[in-house]
């Protein structure tokens, strides 16, 4: 299903072409945040990514909701997985999102230097099933 283009801002990144946008949460994530979340996709549906936005960092994690991040796809599923601020900042401070934190945080799911750190709704790491 695509996404309309409406209210968003496009990105390209490595020349993709993307969408982002940053709304009001509709449910509260589970972790300490800003109330609202950063989200990117690609405009045909096919990858999305939210990011709620103030996370403190021992539980900041991204939510793959459709696509893969680093090379673990969410099939069916949502997926969360830890990263880093993108220079976005605590939820202490009035959060900006600048372009250059939204292609930060897309060349880093894109990425495939390493396997990114599965977590929990609660931003813990999931034990292994080994």
């Amino acid at each position: 299903m695509a996404i309309s283009p409406k209210g968003k801002r496009k990105i390209t990144v490595e020349g993709v072409a993307l969408l982002w946008w940053v709304r009001a949460d509709d449910e509260p994530p589970f972790v300490e945040s800003s109330g609202e979340s950063l989200h990117v996709a690609e405009a045909d549906g096919g990858w999305l990514v939210s990011l709620p936005l103030g996370q403190p960092e021992p539980t900041r994690h991204l939510v793959v909701k459709k696509g893969a991040v680093r090379g673990e796809v969410a099939s069916g599923v949502h997926r969360r997985f830890r990263c880093p601020d993108f220079g976005l900042g605590p939820a202490e401070s009035r959060i900006v999102v600048r372009p250059s934190s939204v292609a930060e945080l897309i060349e880093w799911c894109t990425s495939t230097a390493s396997a990114p750190i599965e977590v929990n709704y609660l931003g813990q790491p999931i034990e292994g099933d080994a």
